[in-house]
């Protein structure tokens, strides 16, 4: 599986426009090998617009890039309603819960991504560490639907989590309660360099994926 990071910082006079356009990448669900996409605002900074798509495969998403994703774009001018953005792809390793991410997709209301740069002769001990000691943990996490451990495809030693929820309260209790010894247990400080997060609230309207929401009927 492929997830596609979109990151754009969006000035406050035009987030309106952008969120309508976002709107408009419903033809997703009709392309092959399309999973589903999600995204939403920062809750730590209301102009920055965070998109995570989630593709099969390579092939699959090379194929979008080259026959449709230039006419979408097109179509709703949505390269005219951010200052920057960053687009990342990384390679899925792990799931989270082990649920079917489609299903997670469809319930989740949170967004909480991590995406971490890690010290190259630390970088078994972190994937081990994701593997051993924060999923599991994060899996017991109540209100924790999901998620997925993924590599950069471009970019040595670059990683990625990325966890749905079911409301803010709940990733607050985790974020509380299990992060300060989770920090602790894994040593991801000295697996670490540099860790860049966010935290976002889901818009419903931006959702796509390859079957009807629950509740949505127009998609």
């Amino acid at each position: 599986m492929i997830i596609k990071v979109i990151d754009c910082h969006v000035p406050t006079d035009k987030r309106g426009r952008f969120s309508h356009a976002q709107e408009q990448w419903k033809s997703l669900k009709t392309i092959d090998g399309f999973y589903g996409q999600i995204g939403g605002w920062d809750i730590y900074n209301s102009n920055r617009s965070i998109i995570i798509a989630f593709w099969r495969d390579h092939d699959s998403y090379k194929a979008f890039m080259e026959n449709d994703h230039d006419l979408i774009t097109t179509q709703n001018q949505q390269d005219k309603t951010y200052n920057s953005i960053s687009v990342k792809l990384f390679d899925k390793l792990l799931d989270i819960q082990h649920q079917d991410i489609k299903q997670v997709l469809k319930n989740g209301n949170v967004l909480r991504m991590a995406e971490c740069f890690v010290q190259p002769s630390r970088e078994e001990h972190f994937v081990r560490m994701q593997k051993e000691v924060w999923n599991p943990k994060m899996a017991e996490s109540t209100g924790m639907l999901g998620g997925i451990f993924a590599k950069g495809g471009s970019e040595l030693y670059q990683y990625l989590v990325v966890t749905l929820w079911d409301e803010l309260s709940s990733h607050h209790t985790y974020k509380t309660n299990d992060v300060p010894w989770l920090i602790e247990k894994s040593q991801v400080k000295k697996d670490t360099r540099e860790i860049y997060g966010g935290l976002v609230l889901l818009e419903m309207k931006w959702k796509v994926d390859t079957s009807p929401f629950k509740g949505e009927t127009n998609i």
